[in-house]
Protein backbone atom coordinates (compact mmCIF):
# COMPACT_ATOMS: atom_id res chain seq x y z
CA UNK A 1 0.00 0.00 0.00
CA UNK A 2 2.87 2.41 0.66
CA UNK A 3 4.08 1.84 -2.90
CA UNK A 4 0.60 2.70 -4.22
CA UNK A 5 0.41 5.82 -2.06
CA UNK A 6 3.79 7.03 -3.27
CA UNK A 7 2.80 6.37 -6.88
CA UNK A 8 -0.35 8.42 -6.43
CA UNK A 9 1.69 11.43 -5.37
CA UNK A 10 4.32 10.88 -8.06
CA UNK A 11 1.83 10.34 -10.89
CA UNK A 12 -0.50 13.25 -10.09
CA UNK A 13 1.40 15.72 -12.32
CA UNK A 14 1.51 13.19 -15.17
CA UNK A 15 -2.24 12.63 -14.85
CA UNK A 16 -2.73 16.39 -15.07
CA UNK A 17 -0.72 16.51 -18.32
CA UNK A 18 -1.88 13.33 -20.04
CA UNK A 19 -5.45 13.14 -18.74
CA UNK A 20 -7.10 10.84 -16.27
CA UNK A 21 -8.97 8.45 -18.53
CA UNK A 22 -5.98 7.06 -20.41
CA UNK A 23 -3.97 6.48 -17.23
CA UNK A 24 -6.96 4.93 -15.48
CA UNK A 25 -7.43 2.52 -18.39
CA UNK A 26 -3.73 1.66 -18.51
CA UNK A 27 -3.56 1.08 -14.76
CA UNK A 28 -6.64 -1.15 -14.96
CA UNK A 29 -5.05 -3.22 -17.72
CA UNK A 30 -1.81 -3.57 -15.74
CA UNK A 31 -3.71 -4.68 -12.62
CA UNK A 32 -5.83 -7.12 -14.65
CA UNK A 33 -2.83 -8.63 -16.41
CA UNK A 34 -0.78 -8.87 -13.21
CA UNK A 35 -3.67 -10.49 -11.34
CA UNK A 36 -4.29 -13.03 -14.08
CA UNK A 37 -0.61 -13.93 -14.33
CA UNK A 38 -0.51 -14.26 -10.55
CA UNK A 39 -3.37 -16.75 -10.57
CA UNK A 40 -2.49 -18.65 -13.75
CA UNK A 41 1.22 -18.98 -12.95
CA UNK A 42 0.54 -20.59 -9.60
CA UNK A 43 2.51 -17.90 -7.76
CA UNK A 44 -0.40 -17.45 -5.33
CA UNK A 45 -0.07 -21.05 -4.22
CA UNK A 46 3.65 -21.64 -4.74
CA UNK A 47 5.14 -25.09 -4.88
CA UNK A 48 8.74 -23.81 -4.71
CA UNK A 49 10.69 -20.80 -3.48
CA UNK A 50 11.50 -20.05 -7.11
CA UNK A 51 7.96 -18.67 -7.54
CA UNK A 52 8.34 -16.11 -4.76
CA UNK A 53 10.12 -13.43 -6.86
CA UNK A 54 7.32 -13.60 -9.44
CA UNK A 55 4.75 -13.19 -6.67
CA UNK A 56 6.55 -10.13 -5.28
CA UNK A 57 6.98 -8.48 -8.69
CA UNK A 58 3.33 -9.02 -9.66
CA UNK A 59 2.01 -7.78 -6.33
CA UNK A 60 4.21 -4.69 -6.58
CA UNK A 61 2.91 -4.08 -10.10
CA UNK A 62 -0.66 -4.26 -8.80
CA UNK A 63 0.14 -1.75 -6.06
CA UNK A 64 2.04 0.55 -8.45
CA UNK A 65 -0.80 0.50 -10.97
CA UNK A 66 -3.28 1.09 -8.18
CA UNK A 67 -1.43 4.29 -7.24
CA UNK A 68 -1.40 5.45 -10.86
CA UNK A 69 -5.11 4.70 -11.15
CA UNK A 70 -5.81 6.56 -7.94
CA UNK A 71 -4.02 9.69 -9.18
CA UNK A 72 -5.71 9.55 -12.58
CA UNK A 73 -9.17 8.92 -11.14
CA UNK A 74 -8.85 11.96 -8.89
CA UNK A 75 -7.87 13.91 -12.03
CA UNK A 76 -11.07 12.77 -13.78
CA UNK A 77 -13.56 14.00 -11.16
CA UNK A 78 -13.31 17.75 -11.83
CA UNK A 79 -13.62 17.14 -15.57
CA UNK A 80 -16.53 14.72 -15.30
CA UNK A 81 -18.38 17.08 -12.95
CA UNK A 82 -17.39 20.30 -14.73
CA UNK A 83 -21.09 21.16 -15.11
CA UNK A 84 -21.39 21.27 -11.32
CA UNK A 85 -18.20 22.24 -9.47
CA UNK A 86 -19.91 21.84 -6.12
CA UNK A 87 -20.91 18.27 -6.94
CA UNK A 88 -17.37 17.57 -8.20
CA UNK A 89 -15.93 18.88 -4.93
CA UNK A 90 -18.34 16.64 -3.01
CA UNK A 91 -17.27 13.59 -4.99
CA UNK A 92 -13.60 14.42 -4.39
CA UNK A 93 -14.20 14.85 -0.66
CA UNK A 94 -16.28 11.69 -0.30
CA UNK A 95 -13.79 9.63 -2.30
CA UNK A 96 -10.89 10.99 -0.25
CA UNK A 97 -12.69 10.11 2.99
CA UNK A 98 -13.46 6.59 1.82
CA UNK A 99 -9.87 6.20 0.60
CA UNK A 100 -8.60 7.12 4.06
CA UNK A 101 -10.48 4.17 5.59
CA UNK A 102 -10.07 1.87 2.61
CA UNK A 103 -6.90 0.05 3.67
CA UNK A 104 -8.42 -0.96 7.00
CA UNK A 105 -11.71 -2.11 5.51
CA UNK A 106 -10.22 -3.85 2.48
CA UNK A 107 -7.56 -5.62 4.51
CA UNK A 108 -10.29 -7.04 6.74
CA UNK A 109 -12.48 -8.06 3.79
CA UNK A 110 -9.59 -9.62 1.90
CA UNK A 111 -8.51 -11.56 4.98
CA UNK A 112 -12.08 -12.73 5.56
CA UNK A 113 -12.54 -13.77 1.92
CA UNK A 114 -9.30 -15.74 1.85
CA UNK A 115 -10.04 -17.35 5.23
CA UNK A 116 -13.52 -18.42 4.13
CA UNK A 117 -12.40 -19.97 0.86
CA UNK A 118 -9.15 -21.42 2.19
CA UNK A 119 -7.24 -20.11 -0.81
CA UNK A 120 -6.46 -16.69 -2.29
CA UNK A 121 -7.17 -17.94 -5.82
CA UNK A 122 -10.99 -17.42 -5.84
CA UNK A 123 -10.52 -13.94 -4.39
CA UNK A 124 -8.09 -13.00 -7.15
CA UNK A 125 -10.46 -14.30 -9.84
CA UNK A 126 -13.13 -11.96 -8.45
CA UNK A 127 -10.64 -9.08 -8.34
CA UNK A 128 -9.60 -9.77 -11.95
CA UNK A 129 -13.27 -9.65 -13.01
CA UNK A 130 -13.65 -6.37 -11.12
CA UNK A 131 -10.58 -4.88 -12.86
CA UNK A 132 -11.99 -5.93 -16.23
CA UNK A 133 -15.44 -4.41 -15.63
CA UNK A 134 -14.10 -1.19 -14.07
CA UNK A 135 -11.60 -0.67 -16.88
CA UNK A 136 -14.25 -1.30 -19.53
CA UNK A 137 -16.62 1.20 -17.89
CA UNK A 138 -13.86 3.81 -17.69
CA UNK A 139 -12.90 3.29 -21.32
CA UNK A 140 -16.51 3.39 -22.56
CA UNK A 141 -17.68 6.48 -20.69
CA UNK A 142 -14.49 8.54 -20.42
CA UNK A 143 -11.92 7.55 -23.03
CA UNK A 144 -13.30 6.16 -26.28
CA UNK A 145 -13.89 8.43 -29.25
CA UNK A 146 -17.25 10.13 -28.92
CA UNK A 147 -17.60 9.18 -25.26
CA UNK A 148 -20.05 10.79 -22.87
CA UNK A 149 -17.53 12.71 -20.73
CA UNK A 150 -13.97 12.70 -22.12
CA UNK A 151 -11.47 13.14 -19.35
Amino acid sequence: PLVGSLMRVAMGPLADKVGGAILTTLSGLVMLTSGLILVLSGALTPTSMGQFPLFVVLMLLIFLASGVGNASTFRQYPIIFSHSPRQGAGVLGWTGAVAAYGPFVWTSLIGLAITQTGSPVPFFWVIAAYYLVATAINWYYYQRRGCEAPS
